[in-house]
């Protein structure tokens, strides 16, 4: 109250400070909820790449997987799991000299 004694003006910005912060707590919901509205589309468009994205990676993994099952390791190590005559056969896996053999026994 100095400043009107003395005949000085009186600030403005000081005593408007808390009236807009509490403006600016007060309309945040609805800052929020415009900014959510404009950015829905984004939001959608992102979502929908995503899952044609998965289901792009999904098919290349099993590709590989197809490619991975025709390599000469793959036969060596695992080969088929079913046999075409009916059988039941057992992968034995020698290591001599550091190199793998794959015998085939059926019991």
């Amino acid at each position: 109250m100095g400043h009107i004694a003395r005949a000085e003006p009186v600030d403005f910005y000081p005593l408007f400070r808390p009236f807009v912060l509490g403006f600016a707590v007060l309309i945040f919901p609805s800052v929020i909820a415009m900014i959510n509205g404009v950015m829905k589309p984004t939001v959608t468009a992102t979502s929908a790449m995503v899952t044609d994205s998965d289901k792009a990676v999904a098919q290349l993994l099993t590709m590989k997987e197809e490619a991975i099952k025709k390599t000469a390791y793959w036969q060596m190590y695992v080969g088929q799991s079913v046999q075409a005559t009916g059988t039941s056969g057992i992968n034995i896996i020698m290591v001599i000299r550091g190199r793998a053999l794959k015998a085939l026994a059926t019991i």
